[in-house]
């Protein structure tokens, strides 16, 4: 489940379809900062993140420049500030206008647990504050499951790595303790 501080679809970010877009427009609860979009992520299960890789729409104008990653200790209330219900942020993370393609956040240092994540974008754009609305295409999670779960005919174990996307340009299942629609 996604859920954010803006209008728009969300759980486009999570549809594994980078033709569909998160476009929060304007309608949203945020501070004065106009640069302060978030989406809140609720995983299946307790998970351990290692990296997130997002994908944009590519038209540089509405690209994410900068993000934040927040292990968040219990589901976020969408009315509050991320700061309330998370921890400090866990990676500061810069992404290169004009791309389509993945480009992935990590390095953290120890591994993180916990069902509930959150993303902040700090910055879109090539312009300073305050800038337009983010389009965001995909947020993809990689990590580790906390718990067994079972996916498709395969199922998977304690620890198993965590991945919805193959790498090679194919949709895969979702893995254990990922995110659901």
């Amino acid at each position: 489940v996604v859920e954010s501080n803006c209008a728009g679809t969300a759980n486009d970010t999570i549809d594994m379809d980078t033709k569909t877009l998160w476009d929060p427009g304007q309608n949203c609860t945020r501070r004065s900062n106009r640069n302060d979009w978030w989406l809140k992520f609720t995983m299946a299960e307790q998970t351990t993140v290692t990296s997130v890789g997002i994908f944009m729409s590519g038209d540089r104008l509405h690209d994410v420049r900068l993000y934040d990653v927040f292990k968040c200790v219990e589901t976020v209330d969408t009315s509050s500030y991320i700061e309330d219900e998370c921890t400090e942020s866990l990676q500061f993370c810069n992404a290169t206008l004009g791309q389509t393609t993945e480009q992935t956040c990590e390095g953290w240092g120890p591994r993180e647990v916990s069902q509930y994540w959150a993303l902040r974008i700090t910055a879109v754009g090539p312009m300073e504050d305050p800038g337009p609305e983010p389009w965001l295409t995909e947020v993809y999670w990689y990590g580790f499951a906390g718990v067994e779960c079972g996916y498709g005919d395969e199922g998977c174990k304690v620890g198993m790595w965590l991945r919805n996307w193959s790498g090679y340009g194919e949709a895969v299942a979702l893995g254990c303790g990922m995110l659901s629609l």
